[in-house]
């Protein structure tokens, strides 16, 4: 039984209990988990991968909730490995580091999920 699921572009062929099925990239990513560190380097650097609009959701302490925010609001800086700082509406400065990072999605589809 062969199956494309619509939308994504990128695809990788996966047997199953002699079962072929032709499944997203974005499936692959979500099945295999890999570390969040690794995804964003994908996306800032895969440019193949990287079409498309990403957003990632972390959780924010103070609001105790998870906030959605556009991938290219995000700046990394090499002297923080660990961590992303992005910019609020009034202007704030936050230091996100990457532990609180618990979905990324494309295309409004989740990605990864912790």
């Amino acid at each position: 039984m062969d199956f494309v699921l619509p939308g994504v572009a990128e695809t990788l062929t996966k047997s199953v209990k002699g079962i072929t099925a032709e499944l997203p990239d974005s499936c692959y990513l979500s099945l295999k988990m890999m570390p969040i560190k690794q995804l964003l380097n994908r996306i800032r650097w895969d440019r193949d991968f990287a079409r498309g609009n990403f957003e990632l959701g972390y959780f924010d302490r103070v609001e105790n909730r998870i906030i959605t925010v556009p991938f290219w609001e995000l700046s990394f800086f090499p002297a923080e490995p660990q961590a992303f700082r992005l910019t609020d509406a009034e202007g704030t400065v936050h230091r996100v580091p990457f532990h609180r990072v618990r979905e990324v999605y494309k295309n409004g589809e989740c990605i990864w999920r912790r």
